[in-house]
């Protein structure tokens, strides 16, 4: 992972490692997540990043809200005069648009909205262990440096959980997907990453050639480059995620 597609980043994604909590602490899916938030609330100079598409990673800002702006579903009102006296409606039915949504007290964001959304997304109690492979829950994207995970967990905690490389050849035989058969970040930042390299070689067909070398088809590939998460839908009822 970089951040300018030169100098090399080492990290650790966060979802890897909660099951590594897990294991290693003998911790209940829930309590692993909480143990995750309080080890990183707690680190001074605490970094997160967030992996994208193009293979590199970028450091999270202050306008990252992580779904928690997403606005308020407007709702839809059978209004007989009554509760809205000023509109005349004779019964008929109100769109009331959606409103924008305030984040919880003392979330801000940035690094305290990617926090809140461990505690309280992953670690809601609604969930198990495929929350952390959802594009819109973010799980596949949040990463830390690996010298601030091994300053909580030390050295061999990322010895432990450090995965294989990735490569085309993995991804043939079906390693990058999540439970739902769908290719996590990762995987297309290879497919993605491979595409421009021989595209730079000169190849005619770069596209072609790169899903050829993964058994799939060229519609297969530019569809899933293309295909963005899905957004953390808002529950006007609870005020907090809510996740399908």
């Amino acid at each position: 992972m970089s951040i300018d597609g030169v100098s090399a980043l080492a990290t650790v994604r966060l979802a890897a490692l909660v099951p590594w909590l897990m294991q290693t602490r003998r911790l209940p899916f829930v309590a692993a997540v909480r143990a995750l938030h309080e080890a990183l609330a707690g680190l001074e100079g605490l970094s997160l990043y967030v992996a994208q598409k193009s293979g590199l990673a970028r450091v999270v800002g202050a306008s990252d809200a992580f779904g928690l702006d997403a606005p308020v579903q407007g709702l839809r009102i059978i209004s007989r005069g009554i509760d809205m006296p000023s509109v005349p409606t004779q019964g008929r039915a109100l769109s009331v648009p959606a409103q924008a949504r305030a984040f919880p007290d003392g979330v801000t964001p940035g690094l305290s909205a990617a926090l809140y959304l461990i505690r309280e997304g992953w670690g809601s109690g609604r969930h198990d262990e495929s929350i952390l492979e959802r594009d819109d829950a973010y799980g596949p994207c949040l990463l830390m440096p690996c010298d601030q995970a091994a300053a909580l967990w030390g050295v061999v905690a990322l010895a432990a959980m450090a995965p294989e490389p990735l490569t085309l050849d993995a991804i043939k035989n079906g390693a990058g997907k999540n439970k739902r058969g769908e290719w996590l970040p990762e995987a297309k930042a290879v497919m993605q990453s491979e595409i421009n390299k021989r595209q730079k070689l000169g190849e005619r067909a770069p596209i072609e050639s790169v899903a050829k070398a993964i058994g799939k088809t060229r519609q297969a590939v530019t569809g899933a480059l293309a295909r963005q998460p899905k957004r953390v839908k808002a529950n006007a009822a609870r005020g907090t995620f809510s996740y399908k």
